[in-house]
Formats: structure tokens, C-alpha cells, sequence
């Protein structure tokens, strides 16, 4: 056995590497503990940083990208009551942050008289019980405001659950809502996207082949040296104005889709059924099945398509009347 091993590419003897990992071992719990002790409160009840709650994801609850305007008033009570908790938290964090740092701000009020007797010389007045004083005032203000961030919290993730909750609810609805709309505003739109099929794109193809037919005479020209380019890429245009003739055609379409055009409740009779997977298993085990009973009285093993074929009924068993599966 070698007493050499290899860490990082570098070659060590078993005690080096023992060793460096015990000091590795150590200094992660060191600067472990040190950084608990960053969020341990002091006497006063205030840490040396401020311990933010977790963030919580207000963009993951059910529906966040739909148009609110039209989902129902549940929904919208929900997520308006989630906008403003989220607001909330995030303001009572930064007070939290901002009076941790006043904590460790605060100097005694009579500083002045401090000075005044030191330079007079006289007796300096005490300063300790008013710092404590004011620093106890400010430590106070910090832990009700991380009482009120607590009990923030706790309501941003119950408002949460309650947003999709309502969502699961009133989804249908709030689909049929938008659904509506885009049919309505798709049948206004219908007359502009026609024009812009066949009446705009047609004056603009005018203007673009004209533009071309420039460039075309320009090329006649007797000019010496680097000829200046035109700025825009006409190529690009026409490949724009291709997209609005077409536009009519396929705003047809759009409006005419009848998967889009479907309510909830007949996009969900329209799901095809997924497969039946126990009915796959059981006709599995069937199939298994005889192929072993053949096998004990017919002295055979029937492959997979055989024993399949008897069970679909396609071939009738030699030991039908010997076997329950079948």
C-alpha cells in the first residue's frame, strides 16, 4: 500500500494530505461560526448585519403572467393583497437594515457638554447611561420592525397559497375572459390588417420599387472613388412588406382557429385520452401469464407475439379451457 496520494494534481504524503484536510475541516467551521456570530443579536437584541427572510417568488404563483383585468374579482382581491405585502416586506427590510446601522450610530446627546467641561475643567458629565439610553431606544424600534417583517412574511406566503388557490378556481373563467377578448379585438383589428394587405403594402411596394430603380440609375453613372450606401436595407423592407400582404390571409386564419376560439370547458372535453397504462400493464401480465402456463403444459415457450396473439383473441388457445387469464 503507498503512503502517496494526489490531491489537486500535487503529490503528498497520506499524513500532509490528513493533515490538510483537517485544517481545511477547521476553517470552514471557523468561518461557519464566524459568520453565525454576524447574526447572533447582542444584549440589546441587534446583530452586527441584518438577517434578511428568504426571497419569496411572487412571480410563481398560478396565473402571474395573464392580464389581470380579466380575471375574477377573488383573483385580482388576491393579487393586489399580494402586491401590497410584497411592498410592504421589502420596506419594512430596508427600515430593519437602516436601524441596524443607526444602532451602531448613535452618540451621546450630550457630546457639547462633554467638550465644554473638558475644555473648562471641570468635571466631564456621564455620557454611558445616555448612549445606553439611546441605543436601547433604537434597538427597540429594530425588533418591532423584525417582528412586523416577520408577521409580513408569514402573510406574503399565505397570500401566496391564496392566489393560487383562487387562480385553480376561477381559472376557466379568467380563460374565457381573455378568450372573448382576443376574439372581439381581433374582429376590430380585421379591417385595418386588410387594408394594410391590400391597400398600404401595395402603395409601399410602389414607393420600394421606385427606391430600387434609384440605386438601379445609379449604377449608369460615370463617379469615381467609394460610392456612399444607403442606410436602410431594402432587402429587409421588402421582406416587411411581404409579411404585410400576407397579413390579411393569416389574420383569417387567426380568427378563424377553432382550437383558439375554444371555452375552457370544451378545450378540456377536447384532450384525446392519454393512455392507459394500468389496462397496458394488466395485458401485460396476461400475456406473461400464459406464456408460462404454456409453457408447463405444452412443453413449449411461446414467444411474445404468440401468447400475444391469443390473448387479443387473434389465435385460440390449444389449452384455453387450462388457463383463467385467457
Amino acid at each position: 500500500m503507498t503512503n502517496t496520494v494526489y490531491f489537486l494534481g500535487t503529490e503528498m504524503s497520506q499524513a500532509s494530505y490528513l493533515s490538510l484536510k483537517e485544517r481545511q475541516l477547521r476553517e470552514s467551521r471557523d468561518a461557519a461560526a464566524a459568520e453565525a456570530a454576524l447574526y447572533k443579536p447582542n444584549a440589546d437584541g441587534v446583530p452586527q448585519v441584518h438577517a434578511r427572510k428568504p426571497d419569496v417568488d411572487v412571480t410563481a404563483v398560478a396565473g402571474y403572467g395573464l392580464p389581470l383585468t380579466y380575471a375574477g374579482k377573488p383573483i385580482q382581491d388576491a393579487r393586489k393583497a399580494l402586491d401590497k405585502l410584497s411592498d410592504a416586506l421589502a420596506a419594512l427590510e430596508e427600515t430593519a437594515e437602516v436601524l441596524r446601522d443607526e444602532y451602531d450610530a448613535v452618540t451621546p446627546t450630550n457630546a457639547d457638554a462633554v467638550a465644554k467641561a473638558a475644555l473648562a475643567g471641570k468635571p466631564l458629565p456621564s455620557t454611558a447611561a445616555q448612549l445606553r439610553k439611546e441605543r436601547e431606544k433604537v434597538a427597540r424600534q429594530y425588533e418591532d420592525c423584525v417582528i412586523q417583517r416577520d408577521a409580513v412574511y408569514g402573510a406574503v406566503k399565505d397570500t401566496c397559497a391564496l392566489v393560487d388557490a383562487e387562480t385553480a378556481k376561477g381559472l376557466a373563467a379568467w380563460h374565457d375572459a381573455i378568450g372573448a377578448a382576443w376574439q372581439k379585438q381581433a374582429a376590430d383589428a380585421a379591417p385595418v390588417i386588410k387594408d394594410l394587405g391590400t391597400k398600404l403594402a401595395p402603395l409601399m411596394r410602389d414607393v420600394l420599387a421606385l427606391a430600387g430603380h434609384v440605386q438601379s440609375a445609379r449604377d449608369g453613372l460615370n463617379c469615381e472613388g467609394h460610392a456612399p450606401q444607403a442606410l436602410v436595407d431594402l432587402d429587409k423592407l421588402s421582406e416587411a412588406l411581404s409579411a404585410l400582404e400576407a397579413a390579411p390571409t393569416l389574420w383569417d386564419a387567426l380568427t378563424a382557429d377553432p382550437v383558439l376560439s375554444l371555452t375552457a370547458e370544451q378545450f378540456e372535453k377536447a384532450h384525446v385520452a392519454s393512455h392507459d397504462w394500468k389496462a397496458y400493464e394488466k395485458r401485460a401480465e396476461a400475456i406473461e401469464a400464459y406464456r408460462q402456463h404454456y409453457a408447463g403444459v405444452g412443453q413449449r415457450v411461446l414467444s411474445h407475439e404468440e401468447a400475444a396473439d391469443v390473448i387479443n383473441g387473434a389465435v385460440k388457445s390449444e389449452f384455453g379451457t387450462g388457463f383463467s387469464g385467457h
